[in-house]
């Protein structure tokens, strides 16, 4: 994604609260008194999508609140600093099965046995055949819609219901619960006469979805980490896991295992 440094927004960005929470019963609550103001411009290039899809924990969420904030609260001013955990853990897994649901697609239509393969067998009665909700408000559902058909007969109209499940799930979250997704018309302030269009997603959950599609029109390749399972780039196609930390931890594992049988080699996995 474009470096935004020097572009200036036209209407100007909202300015989100992020900074330490903690679990208080079911919600997830940002401390306020220690909160710190950011704009959302500077986390166009952060990997939002790909850390909110690898949360399957409360402590991974609030460490995400510290990092970026909460999803849909926290705008300056406002009295509501809290959201519940069962709203994250479910939107943190459809983003999951979003990219799973990306690379099985891109895969299967590539001629990969294996992806086809799990498109009719766990995709399809799984995933595929759940209804899309549209929330407007925590807790409060505006509308389902269910992607049709649902018994698709060949390989090809899975593939055109994959791809519809894809479009709904992507519209419906650039939404980021507020009804609305906002694009404006930037300049970039050092070249006069220099255009962009800029996405102005109205909160953390928008951009989130906004990060995913970019991943998904964009064809970029994605792989899943071997040692943590999230997903990430892939910039060399020997990469295998999502930094260097986690191919650390991998190469430590397997000299050791290696060391116990007493044969040791060098190890060249590319992080």
């Amino acid at each position: 994604m474009e470096a935004m440094g020097s572009w200036e927004a036209g209407g100007g960005w909202k300015r989100w609260w992020r900074g330490p929470a903690k679990l208080d019963g079911e919600w997830i609550v940002l401390d306020r008194a220690r909160a710190e103001e950011y704009r959302m411009a500077d986390m166009l290039e952060k990997s939002v999508a790909s850390d909110f899809a690898a949360i399957k924990h409360p402590r991974e969420a609030l460490e995400f609140v510290a990092q970026y904030g909460l999803l849909e609260h926290g705008i300056p001013g406002a009295d509501d600093h809290r959201e519940r955990w069962s709203v994250w853990e479910g939107r943190a897994r459809q983003v999951s099965d979003l990219f799973t649901m990306y690379r099985a697609l891109t895969g299967a239509m590539a001629g990969e046995a294996e992806a086809l393969d799990a498109l009719w067998k766990e995709a399809l009665p799984n995933v595929l055949t759940r209804p899309v909700v549209r929330v407007q408000r925590e807790g409060r559902t505006v509308e389902q819609l269910y992607v049709k058909p649902q018994d698709p007969a060949t390989d090809e109209e899975l593939f055109l219901l994959a791809s519809r499940w894809i479009m709904a799930i992507i519209n419906v979250g650039l939404r980021g619960g507020s009804g609305e997704h906002h694009v404006e018309m930037w300049i970039d302030v050092e070249e006069p006469g220099h255009f962009v269009i800029a996405p102005m997603p109205p909160n953390v959950a928008a951009l989130v979805y906004y990060q995913a599609a970019l991943h998904i029109v964009q064809h970029d390749p994605l792989g899943r980490c071997e040692e943590c399972s999230r997903f990430f780039h892939i910039a060399d196609r020997r990469q295998r896991y999502c930094s260097a930390t986690c191919a650390g931890r991998a190469r430590q594992r397997r000299w050791a295992r290696r060391k116990r049988a007493g044969v040791v080699v060098e190890d060249q996995a590319v992080p």
